[in-house]
Order: structure tokens, then C-alpha cells, then sequence
């Protein structure tokens, strides 16, 4: 096997000036041992979830979205709902976005997620349920059948004077069932496309690093590749030392809630070389503690490139967030 190359976000270790995202995090939470606690004042228990929707590729569909409030009182301001489509899949622009809804982030290109951000109105309350139906449709560059994710959340409004008070359920991977009939691969060169990470775990001074593996199995050499990050619920791309070579934000939203999205477009790989990617992440305050997820995704970069199976193109890009006692 050819030797694993890597490539890495680098962080600047010299800091003058103002502090940087991380040393901010830590200031504001006052200490490691409460570093992600919600902030005090009127609190709500938002959380969402998802209504898997099937589908197959060329087809179009809603994604329904269902947004609650389990806190003892209604929000008494408005509450951000973001939508980040999955993979080959688009906003429907053929029908109406839910009222409040419109779309934040527009992309064509079926690897690049698009973006619906919803506000809802103050009054949401306990046992009164907010359904958004999102339209979709899944493009015939999906040749695949099975589960792939959006990234759905909801958080009170940066407005809001309502604060959340427990995020673990504030974020959803929202499913979509793809099922048969597939499009058959076009013709051209065709390649084995892969990618893989190793969970990022949040340190105490709010930073992380998410290990990214891409590689090609064959039966040819790739010309080049891209491999696309959509950020977990409040965590941020920490770009202290810049994004590398190749790499560029599609969305650099610093809202809470709302995603940001990386493309990086990277050198093709011969038949069973793997290289590698390390992402640098600062979490935010409130940040879900255990765990909050993103997606990930590699394709061919050009359309001569044809991927033989894409099953393994896609994967969750998982953060890790300790626990830690007060």
C-alpha cells in the first residue's frame, strides 16, 4: 500500500492581541468545570426531531420536522430552526417553504448541503408541537439505497430572552430512506471513493480536532476529490491558523445553530492510497454535552470520475463532549 499522506488545519501556537475563539469560551464560562453550562435567565427545554421520509432518487418528498418545548413555561421569544439537506439531495423550489422558513444557504451542487433556517414565533409551549414540512428532492447523482442524514436543530433566537437549559435534544440527523430505482453510473473512470473519522473530544479549553480519513479502492486512479464538513450543533471551525490549501467555507454563518459547511477540493488518489484530513473545531457555550454530530462527504471532484458504490461516501462527523462535574 502506497505510504498514508496527511494533511492538517494548522493552528498558530503565538497568539498577540485579542484572545483567541478558545481562550473566549473559557473566559465566558468562567472554569473547565462548568466550560459548557447554559447561560442563566428565562430557560425552555426546545428539542426536535425528525419524520424519516423515503424516497428514491429523481423523486421529491417533505421532511417533516416536529419542534417542541418541554420547559414549564411558553418561549417568550422567537426559536431558530436550521435544516441542512443531505447528500444529492436539494430544497424543492417547485413548493412552498413552511411560513417563517426560507432558504439561508443555496447550492446546486448535489455534494454541497443547502440550508432552510425557520423562525418561530414566541408562544411555543408544553403538548403544542410546531411541524415544519420541508420540500425536498433527492437528484440523480444519488445512486444509492439506505439512510442518509441532514442536520437539523433548534435553539432559541440570538434575540431570545429565553436561554435553553438542556441541548441534547436540540439537534437531529433528519433520515431520509433512499429505496430503489437507482440511476445507473454514467460512463467514465471508474473509481472506489471512501471516507472515515475518528470522533473529536472536546478539552477543557473548548477545543477539538476531528481526524478525517478519504481514500480509493479502485479500480482507478482518482483525478482529484472533494470532501465536504457540515459542523455539529455549536461547534465552529476554529480558523486561527487559516483553512488549508483547497479549502473554503460555503457557509461561514456564526449564528448559533446554524452550520457552517467546508469544501475542500484535494488531490486525486492512485488505487489504495489514503490520506488524511485533521479539522480544528471550537465549541460553543451551551454546547450538547456527550455528544453532537454533523455529516460527512467525499466524491470525485470532476465528472470523469465515476464512483462504483457510494454507500461509503458518506459518514456522521461525531464531537465528543465530556461531562464534567461541577
Amino acid at each position: 500500500m502506497p505510504p498514508t499522506h496527511r494533511r492538517s488545519w494548522t493552528r498558530s501556537t503565538v497568539r498577540r492581541g485579542a484572545l483567541s475563539a478558545a481562550a473566549a469560551v473559557a473566559c465566558l464560562v468562567a472554569g473547565a468545570a462548568t466550560s459548557f453550562s447554559a447561560p442563566r435567565g428565562t430557560a425552555v427545554d426546545l428539542a426536535i426531531a425528525d419524520v424519516p421520509l423515503q424516497v428514491s432518487p429523481g423523486k421529491s418528498g417533505v421532511q417533516k420536522l416536529i419542534v417542541s418545548n418541554a420547559g414549564a413555561r411558553p418561549t417568550t421569544g422567537p426559536a431558530l430552526v436550521s435544516y441542512a439537506t443531505p447528500a444529492y439531495t436539494n430544497i424543492d423550489r417547485g413548493r412552498p417553504l413552511p411560513r417563517g422558513c426560507k432558504i439561508a444557504y443555496a447550492n446546486p451542487d448535489p455534494v454541497v448541503p443547502e440550508v432552510v433556517v425557520c423562525r418561530l414565533p414566541a408562544g411555543l409551549a408544553k403538548g403544542r408541537d410546531t411541524t415544519l414540512a420541508v420540500p425536498v428532492v433527492v437528484t440523480e447523482r444519488a445512486r444509492l439505497t439506505g439512510t442518509i442524514r441532514g442536520r437539523s436543530s433548534v435553539l432559541p433566537a440570538p434575540e431570545s430572552k429565553d436561554t435553553e437549559s438542556d441541548a441534547n435534544n436540540n439537534w437531529t440527523l433528519a433520515r431520509l430512506n433512499l429505496t430503489r430505482p437507482t440511476p445507473a453510473p454514467p460512463a467514465g473512470n471508474r473509481v472506489g471513493l471512501w471516507i472515515a473519522q475518528s470522533d473529536a473530544v472536546v478539552e477543557q479549553d473548548g477545543t477539538a480536532e476531528l481526524e478525517l480519513r478519504y481514500g480509493n479502492v479502485g479500480p482507478n486512479a482518482s483525478d482529484s476529490t472533494v470532501v465536504v464538513f457540515t459542523t455539529p450543533l455549536l461547534t465552529k471551525v476554529d480558523t486561527e491558523g487559516g483553512l488549508p490549501d483547497g479549502c473554503a467555507f460555503e457557509l461561514d454563518d456564526k449564528t448559533p445553530g446554524i452550520p457552517q459547511i467546508v469544501r475542500c477540493t484535494l488531490d486525486g488518489q492512485d488505487v489504495e492510497e489514503d490520506d488524511s484530513l485533521t479539522v480544528p473545531l471550537v465549541a460553543q457555550p451551551g454546547v450538547p454535552k456527550g455528544m453532537t454530530a454533523g455529516s460527512l462527504l467525499v466524491a470525485p471532484a470532476k465528472p470523469c470520475d465515476v464512483d462504483t458504490d457510494q454507500t461509503d461516501n458518506l459518514t456522521v462527523a461525531v464531537v465528543r463532549v465530556p461531562s464534567r462535574a461541577s
